[in-house]
């Protein structure tokens, strides 16, 4: 059983995720709801391996923390109720109730703890930072509240935490070092990197997470109507090696082919050989390739008989 759980990992693909952000920005755990949900619908395809860098939105906020909603209402001025209200509603179709309650103020501690924690792995990591940002952001808890990130870190176990966080140097040289080297360049957070080279910003949506896995992953799975996947929904009908990209022409599933006949009358569902090379087209030359025009003539071929 083992030896048949190491080679499936081995198998599959690895998906690195270098992410910039900081624990009082709301969209960096929309961002991290939804990557959740991405990882979960395609663990069997790819293994993850995520890593959390920090970022201050708000360098100079006290360390004692002030009123999170007078702080709020200073910084947006007359957009502050509907700033605060669309962000609130984003939540709301999470599942979660954006919480305004208690102080905002320095995150330079939690980001000390959430790398300490990365040095206990991982997963330990990425579950610390779960509980702070759940924490912050719909239970009202504070950011720099000593209590709160201990109580955190006992929740995932991570050992010496307490002891860490009283001395404020430790980690200290740690933050600013892994700050200059993936953040500093930053306008704002959250922000992306997929193995290394593809970089996306901003709280992505599930679908966002999943296109971002299939183009890191260098497979492209398309249908005839030019839907591209991040995961593995349908029965491959034949595949073209693209440079290191792999182009999989996929044959619809039945619920999806009855699906797809209501949209014939919206020339949604693309039934032509060539009108199909000519989405496909668009699609590579919206990846970075050097140029698809050596590839026209096999895919041709293979949409003819599509």
């Amino acid at each position: 059983m083992a030896e048949s759980e190491t080679s499936r990992r081995a198998s599959k693909k690895l998906i690195r995720i270098d992410i910039s952000s900081d624990n009082v920005c709301p969209w960096c755990y929309v961002g991290k709801i939804n990557l959740d949900k991405a990882i979960a619908a395609s663990k069997d395809q790819f293994h993850f391996e995520i890593h959390w860098h920090p970022f201050f939105l708000e360098p100079s906020a006290p360390k004692e923390g002030v009123n999170k909603r007078d702080f709020y209402k200073q910084k947006f001025g007359s957009q502050y109720e509907q700033i605060i209200g669309g962000m609130a509603e984003i939540y709301r179709g999470l599942g979660l109730d954006y919480n305004m309650d208690g102080l905002t103020g320095n995150t330079l501690d939690s980001h000390r703890l959430i790398l300490f924690a990365g040095q206990q792995g991982l997963n330990k990591q990425h579950e610390l930072v779960e509980l702070i940002l759940d924490g912050y952001m719909t239970k009202g808890k504070y950011i720099g509240d000593w209590e709160f990130l201990i109580e955190c870190a006992k929740k995932v176990e991570l050992k010496g935490a307490a002891e860490f966080l009283k001395n404020p140097n430790n980690g200290l040289k740690e933050v600013n070092e892994d700050f200059q080297k993936y953040s500093a360049h930053l306008g704002g957070v959250p922000y992306y990197v997929i193995n290394g080279q593809h970089k996306f910003s901003g709280g992505l949506s599930l679908d966002g997470w999943l296109g971002a896995f299939q183009v890191a992953a260098k497979i492209i799975w398309i249908t005839r109507n030019g839907q591209v996947f991040g995961h593995e929904p349908l029965s491959p009908f034949g595949s073209i090696r693209l440079y290191e990209y792999e182009l999989v022409l996929a044959i619809p599933a039945e619920k999806e082919r009855n699906d797809n006949r209501k949209e014939l009358d919206n020339n949604v569902f693309l039934d032509d050989g060539e009108d199909c090379l000519q989405v496909v087209t668009q699609i590579l030359n919206s990846i970075p390739v050097c140029n698809t025009l050596p590839y026209l003539e096999p895919l041709r071929k293979t949409f003819k008989a599509w």
